[in-house]
């Protein structure tokens, strides 16, 4: 029977090291975000992003934000004037990518074996689904924050004049009404 012992060079200690503080970074900014960001939440809360449809003069367009997360993740939420929120998805994705690329030199600097490509997986697993939830998050703080938008600035009012003519069949009269509408709404 042999036993065999590996050995982790002193460099691959310190990048693993460096990962575990980089993912604990990112899960304190996380929190950060929930914390800070509490207007969002009650936003959220408030409004139901499912039933929003695009007007003219939105300031924040659905697709576009997505559009942006897709390419760079959280760019769609800091279009969207949520700035924390977009850099804790950004750190998240950075940080995955870290994962991988410490994952891949601890695998190239220690040769056969498999002792950086279980950092390989978590950091492709974590930026995944970092970069995925960015997407879907970018489209709903667009559309939750142009629900806000319409409400914080909802000054319009409207004044509609129709005509109408009306006729009334009596046994002994024919008479045709007629006169002015007036519609007024705030």
């Amino acid at each position: 029977m042999m036993i065999e012992i590996k050995h982790i060079s002193s460099n691959s200690k310190c990048k693993i090291l460096f990962m575990k503080k980089l993912l604990v970074i990112s899960a304190a900014l996380l929190l950060i975000n929930v914390i800070c960001d509490a207007q969002y939440w009650l936003n959220m809360d408030h409004y139901d992003y499912r039933s929003y449809r695009y007007q003219s003069g939105d300031p924040y367009h659905p697709a576009g934000a997505g559009i942006a997360s897709f390419f760079i993740p959280g760019l769609g939420q800091m279009i969207c004037s949520e700035w924390a929120r977009g850099a804790v998805f950004l750190t998240g994705w950075l940080g995955g990518i870290g994962m991988v690329i410490a994952g891949m030199s601890i695998q190239a600097n220690t040769g056969e074996g498999a002792d950086g490509m279980g950092l390989v997986y978590l950091g492709l697993g974590f930026s995944t689904v970092s970069w995925i939830w960015s997407i879907g998050d970018a489209v709903r703080v667009a559309r939750v924050n142009n629900m806000v938008f319409r409400d914080k600035y909802k000054n319009s009012a409207s004044l509609q004049l129709k005509p109408y003519i009306g006729f009334q069949n009596y046994p002994a009269q024919d008479e045709a009404f007629y006169g002015l509408s007036v519609s007024i709404s705030f």
